[in-house]
């Protein structure tokens, strides 16, 4: 609601180029610094994304919905897991369930895909770091929390 009512400027909820252009350098640009809160992981190694491109950003069902591309290279096994959240909670992020994400290139084939809870690679952070900390870590040490993110398990 925040994004909305404040970058809609003419409150038409559609967003043209210069609205588009604000969004993308006071607020999307900075998740650059969180790596999009996007990790892909293959196997038990996670990376996330340092540049994006092609952004745009809509309104559906009063929520902002941003797109753009990431490039990535297919894994060797034709199999790797994307999840996408906000370690500190302030943002809630939800999958499109039926078509959560669209491929271009190489792995625009026919691909499979399940959603779940991943309890088995957990995410660990500081809560009580400042917000500039961006670090996430793989294992567990004292202050840490732990989340369990939801992966979009894709085999191609």
């Amino acid at each position: 609601a925040d994004m909305i009512g404040g970058f809609d400027e003419n409150k038409d909820f559609l967003f043209n180029s210069a609205e588009t252009n604000e969004i993308y350098n006071r607020a999307f640009i900075n998740l650059e610094n969180y790596g999009f809160f996007i990790s892909l992981r293959e196997g038990t190694h996670r990376t996330s994304p340092t540049s994006v491109r092609d952004f745009s950003v809509r309104i559906s069902n009063n929520l902002l919905v941003y797109h753009f591309f990431i490039e990535y290279s297919a894994p060797k096994d034709k199999k790797f897991y994307l999840s996408i959240s906000d370690p500190s909670y302030f943002c809630v992020i939800n999958y499109n369930e039926d078509h959560p994400v669209t491929f271009a290139g190489p792995l625009a084939m026919q691909h499979d895909y399940i959603i779940e809870e991943n309890k088995n690679y957990p995410v660990y952070f500081d809560p009580s770091a400042p917000a500039t900390d961006n670090t996430s870590y793989d294992e567990w040490r004292p202050g840490l929390k732990t989340i369990y993110p939801r992966e979009i398990h894709l085999v191609y």
